[in-house]
């Protein structure tokens, strides 16, 4: 028969008739197992987290000791797993270790031992649900008779003891007396600002001082009596006390709102000092004058039911709304100028007086006290609307301004005036008045134009020649300009896969002179398709404003062009004519550009081949044209 062991130490129990001749040394190792579980002691260093007391049958094991020395430097809570978890153990544990060490079996209940305390623990070896107890953890005990040492230098001693003195009693937990507690001096806390005299829920009933000292707040909830003659609450007389002085906080926990000087949480028959800010959760009602000797911060909407009289200066740093339509603003002393929001339109300037000549007068005035020659006294801008994401330019679109022609002195203020219009950026000076009343256009090619637009007569100044006077009586139908391109380069041009421009070589700007004009885009090329079959496509495209212009109307789901063929059994000597036109409306005087654009099924296309598998090979020209027609 094998032997069998104890079920909490290992001690083996040898069989029957088993261990003949060695059964000596199993029984020297179960007395050793027998004296370290009375009375071993272990000193056992703890690393890390986690540490493992295991008892293992017949062999001498840390599992074994009946006192546990924790030590070593756990880097935290070290836990402790007794094993195996069907043993009952039972240690005596004193924590060195500087963390708190925790002991389990199982799944049970565990036990944590602070770092400097000692416990008795025991554990119940239930298996996988096995739990640790404390036995010094709660220890009931009916009466503890002391009668004999000190505490602190105090005799303890006899059926009756005389009171105790101690110079120092510290509690980690609640101190609780049950009795009244007398102290010959100071109550001092060991914190500044930590530690509370009761608390909401437990409130101590009546304090009895000579003087306190407030440095934080002090909230008052059901006060009743007096403070130095003031009284807290109920029908009293008058307080007799003349200053009340705090260096803390004075909170008022009334919420009565105040309707008058006499009414609200509190009320002050004088003057009230107030040395710091002063914020109003609410409304602020002043009976009489307020007068602010600094400057008034208003964040909200500042409204008056009356009108306001303002006896000096007015700065406003920010943006000021007149939001009635027809608002005026009245200015001087007799409000004789005023300035007019007219609805949805603009400002109107005007003056109230009926006398004649009681017109209004707009001056510029510039702060400059040098005024030198090319010096300007006054502009006017006009500009695209700020639109952030927009499409129009945030630049001056035209002005008109007046400067300096020499330096002015008190016989000398020549001025010319200037006018500045734009075409596309910062604007550009068209004509200016001199001192003299001479008019001035300073670029070339300037015009006077005469009649109703389109004018019929102009004057047009032709650069380093003179003046052209021209009428112009153009017919409807009439040709007003015809811009084109004709390519007849021997350069071979080739054009394969899906619509795009054939050359940028052939395109063609025009800036029409009229927008009702119709504008007729004419092409003529030749071109040659060398493969069996072959589909082509072309249309104008207007570079400008990346469109394709005057398409035909849609038809199901075809694509739409300006022209197109199909080719068959061509070879490199096959040539077809591709012409197209479309025409329509100008729509503006914006200039813009047109080219062309053309696309096949996949096989290339080629024009104005020169080297063609003839002997001799051929030249065919493109040309590109753009007539604009006069339509009135």
């Amino acid at each position: 028969m094998a032997s069998s062991y104890t079920t909490n130490s290992g001690i083996e129990k040898p069989a029957q008739g088993d261990q003949t001749g060695s059964w000596g040394t199993t029984i020297n190792t179960n007395m050793d197992i027998i004296d370290r579980s009375i009375n071993g002691v272990l000193a056992l260093t703890l690393t890390g987290t986690t540490t493992t007391l295991t008892t293992t049958d017949g062999t001498l094991t840390d599992g074994m000791y009946k006192v546990l020395v924790l030590g070593g430097s756990p880097s935290g809570t070290n836990t402790i797993t007794v094993a195996p978890n069907d043993a009952d153990k039972l240690y005596f544990v004193v924590n060195s270790s500087g963390q708190t060490a925790t002991f389990t079996q199982g799944s049970g209940a565990d036990v944590s031992v602070l770092n400097g305390d000692t416990a008795v623990i025991y554990c119940d070896g239930a298996g996988s649900g096995a739990a640790v107890a404390d036995f010094t953890k709660d220890l009931g005990m009916s009466s503890v008779n002391i009668d004999g040492g000190t505490i602190d230098g105090t005799v303890i001693g006899g059926a009756t003891a005389a009171a105790g003195t101690f110079t120092t009693v510290t509690a980690s937990g609640t101190l609780g007396v049950t009795g009244v507690a007398t102290h010959g001096d100071d109550v001092v806390s060991d914190t500044d600002s930590t530690d509370d005299l009761g608390t909401t829920g437990v409130r101590w009933a009546n304090l009895f001082v000579d003087a306190v000292t407030i440095t934080g707040e002090a909230t008052a909830t059901g006060f009743t009596g007096t403070l130095d003659g003031i009284l807290g609450s109920g029908a009293a007389a008058a307080a007799a006390t003349t200053t009340l002085d705090t260096s803390g906080v004075v909170n008022l926990n009334l919420t009565t709102d105040s309707t008058s000087s006499t009414s609200g949480a509190l009320i002050v028959d004088g003057g009230v000092g107030i040395a710091k800010k002063l914020f109003v959760g609410t409304d602020f009602d002043v009976s009489g004058n307020a007068v602010i000797d600094g400057t008034a911060l208003t964040t909200g909407v500042h409204t008056f039911t009356a009108t306001p009289v303002f006896s000096s200066d007015v700065t406003i740093e920010d943006d000021l709304f007149l939001d009635s339509d027809g608002a005026v603003i009245h200015l001087g002393e007799d409000n004789e100028i005023t300035l007019t929001h007219s609805a949805d339109s603009g400002l109107i300037l005007g003056r109230t007086s009926t006398a004649d000549d009681a017109f209004s007068i707009l001056t510029l005035s510039t702060g400059d006290n040098d005024i030198a020659a090319g010096d300007k006294l006054g502009q006017i801008n006009w500009y695209a609307p700020n639109e952030g994401a927009g499409t129009d330019a945030i630049v001056t679109a035209a002005s008109i301004f007046v400067a300096s022609e020499g330096d002015f002195s008190a016989s000398n203020n020549a001025t010319t005036m200037y006018f500045s219009t734009s075409t596309s950026g910062q604007p550009t000076e068209r004509m200016k008045i001199t001192s003299a009343g001479n008019v001035v256009f300073p670029t070339d090619a300037m015009a006077l134009e005469f009649g109703a637009h389109p004018a019929d007569t102009s004057l047009t100044h032709v650069a380093d020649t003179g003046l052209l006077l021209n009428r112009t009586m153009m017919a409807p139908g009439a040709v007003v300009q015809r811009p084109y391109v004709y390519h007849t380069s021997s350069t071979q041009l080739t054009s394969a896969g899906a619509l795009h421009e054939l050359s940028t070589s052939l395109r063609v700007a025009i800036t029409p002179k009229h927008a009702s004009s119709i504008l007729f885009l004419e092409c003529s090329a030749w071109l040659c398709s060398p493969n069996s079959i072959n589909i082509h496509w072309a249309h104008f495209y207007d570079v400008t404003n990346t469109e394709v212009p005057f398409l035909p109307t849609a038809s199901g789901s075809r694509s739409r062009v300006h022209w197109s063929m199909r080719v068959s059994d061509d070879d490199a000597n096959d040539f077809h004519n591709m012409n197209f036109i479309v025409a329509g409306t100008a729509g503006s005087t914006d200039a813009r550009t047109y080219t062309i654009w053309h696309g096949t099924e996949g096989a290339t296309a080629e024009f104005l081949a020169s080297t063609l598998s003839s002997a001799t090979g051929v030249t065919a020209p493109i040309f590109f044209s753009v007539t604009e027609i006069y339509n009135p």
